[in-house]
C-alpha cells in the first residue's frame, strides 16, 4: 500500500476552484468558489451540479456532513442544509440575526455557527438556531474547531474561547458515545 493523492476529475468552469469536500453515505459533496455544489455517487469518477435551492452563482466556502445532514456555508447567502446527500438544499439556521456565517462545526448533538455577531447553536439539525453569547462579549466568531472533545471559538477580539457544557449536555454526550460504541 502506497500513500498518495488521486485526482477525482471534478472540473468546473469558468475558473472555479474546489474548496470544501464532504462524504455522506458514500456520496462525495464538493463546494466550488463560483459554481455552487457538485456531488458524486461513484467515488469521484463523475460529478454533477447539485445546487438546487441555492441561488447561483454561489461561492461555497465550507461543506460539513454530520449524521445524515450536509451543511454548506454560502458566501453572502448564509447557511444551507441538505437531507438528501446534497441533491436539494434549503436555508438553514432560522433565527440567525446576522447571516454572515463565518464558520460551522458539529459538536455533540449540536451544530454551532460562528457569525460576525457571535455564536449560534442548533439542536435540531440546523432548522433553527439560537444565540449563545454568554462569555463572548459580543465578539464575532471567525473560526470554530473541536479538538480532543473540546469546542473552541476564535473571535474578532483576538481571544480564543472554549465552550463550557452543562452537566446535562455532558451526560447526553457520554450516553451518545456509549450508545455508539456498543
Amino acid at each position: 500500500h502506497v500513500d498518495s493523492w488521486q485526482p477525482l476529475r471534478l472540473v468546473v468552469w469558468p475558473m472555479s476552484f474546489v474548496d470544501p469536500v464532504a462524504a455522506i453515505d458514500g456520496v462525495r459533496v464538493a463546494g466550488t468558489t463560483a459554481n455552487g455544489v457538485y456531488r458524486s455517487t461513484d467515488n469521484g469518477a463523475r460529478w454533477v451540479r447539485a445546487s438546487a435551492g441555492i441561488d447561483k452563482p454561489s461561492r461555497v466556502e465550507r461543506i460539513m456532513a454530520t449524521g445524515h445532514v450536509v451543511f454548506a456555508r454560502v458566501t453572502g447567502k448564509g447557511l444551507y442544509r441538505s437531507k438528501d446527500q446534497g441533491d436539494y438544499w434549503s436555508f438553514a439556521g432560522t433565527g440567525l440575526e446576522n447571516q454572515t456565517v463565518m464558520s460551522i462545526v458539529a459538536y455533540g448533538n449540536s451544530i454551532f455557527a460562528g457569525t460576525t455577531s457571535g455564536a449560534y447553536r442548533s439542536q435540531d439539525e440546523g432548522r433553527t438556531c439560537t444565540s449563545v453569547p454568554a462569555g463572548l462579549g459580543g465578539a464575532g466568531v471567525r473560526s470554530l474547531a473541536v479538538v480532543s472533545s473540546t469546542l473552541y471559538a476564535g473571535t474578532d477580539s483576538s481571544y480564543i474561547y472554549n465552550w463550557l457544557e452543562t452537566a446535562t449536555e455532558v451526560d447526553a454526550r457520554a450516553g451518545a458515545a456509549q450508545t455508539n460504541t456498543t
